[in-house]
């Protein structure tokens, strides 16, 4: 579409070219393949639901699913705008929050500093208010208002630009700072194969997720919106299929090293500020210091492991911010 249209249409609303529809055809398909793998890992793998982590999975996944079914009635069926755009844009709203939130949860798993951790809100709080909401709104009445609102047509080629490229700085951004947690984390782990396996993977899916957010720049940048609304289906069922494959890793991972050590993993971080670790079994308080050492985790990893309860033998510890110990339950639990 060229930006200096000034016909009160655009490409948006006409009848697709053989190569358009072919193009929306394969990226609506792959953007629906990954959405149907990742629903169907999540119905066969999680048993609980508690965590943001999964909360946030299961939500952009509704939220993908109609963002797709909203881009084929528009793009493919020509249906009515206002069919199309009823699904796509609440799809749209739903998707963006909770993959971000999807991002901020993964950051938890891996020990990230509440500094951090604040400043990843303040970006994402940032990037749905400033952006994500003002492209939803202008994408809409691009679709439904074109007659009567020719301005909606620069609006939107403009935002979509701007879209694209914060969405893909921001995942790229942290998913950058996951990877150096997670190095920092397990560096005295490095040479075990697991871990090197877990970085491989990571930075492979890293890589291939920043290209395939290149190649979503540079079609925004072409003036191709018709291409560029379909490719966003892929890009957003991709970033879907790496959360899940990322946490899966990180928890088979987890669970091969406290086989191995006889440690249990850190599960809760309450929003008070406070931890809760799960220690080894107890033992005299003389000697309880010395054998408290956790992986650091948040209040989502006991909930991404499915543990539906404490160990034998273990105790909740209760650890403030500094690393001070506040309180034991002194309970044991038995299954």
């Amino acid at each position: 579409m060229a930006s200096n249209d000034t016909t009160p249409h655009s490409n948006l609303v006409l009848p697709l070219s053989l190569k358009e529809g072919c193009l929306t055809s394969a990226f609506l398909s792959m953007g629906f393949i990954l959405w149907l793998e990742v629903a169907l890992l999540l119905l066969l793998t999680v048993k609980r639901n508690k965590s943001l982590y999964y909360r946030a999975l299961i939500s952009a996944n509704i939220g993908l699913l109609f963002w797709i079914l909203g881009i084929m009635l528009s793009n493919l069926l020509q249906l009515n705008p206002w069919i199309g755009m009823s699904f796509a844009v609440p799809g749209y709203l739903i998707f963006v929050p909770s993959e971000l939130a999807i991002l901020y949860s993964r950051l938890h798993v891996v020990g990230a500093s509440s500094r951090l951790l604040l400043y990843v809100r303040i970006v994402c709080t940032l990037e749905v208010i400033f952006i994500t909401i003002p492209t939803a709104v202008i994408g809409f009445g691009v679709r439904v208002a074109t007659y009567t609102v020719p301005a909606f047509i620069p609006a939107a080629d403009t935002m979509y630009k701007i879209e694209c490229c914060i969405w893909s700085f921001v995942n790229t951004l942290i998913a950058g700072i996951y990877l150096v947690l997670l190095l920092k984390n397990w560096s005295r782990d490095s040479k075990e194969p697991g871990v090197r396996r877990l970085f491989a993977h990571l930075v492979a899916s890293t890589v291939v997720l920043a290209l395939v957010m290149a190649s979503w720049i540079a079609i925004s940048f072409s003036g191709a919106l018709e291409t560029l609304e379909p490719i966003m289906c892929l890009v957003f069922g991709l970033s879907l299929a790496v959360e899940f494959t990322m946490v899966q890793m990180l928890r088979e991972l987890v669970r091969s090293k406290r086989k191995n050590d006889g440690r249990s993993a850190a599960y809760l971080s309450g929003a008070s500020g406070f931890s809760v670790h799960q220690t080894r079994p107890l033992e005299p308080e003389s000697g309880q210091e010395k054998h408290r050492k956790t992986m650091s985790s948040d209040m989502e990893l006991r909930d991404i492991l499915n543990e539906p309860g404490l160990e034998a033998g273990m105790e909740d510890v209760y650890v403030s911010p500094s690393g001070q110990i506040l309180a034991r339950s002194g309970r044991r639990s038995s299954r």
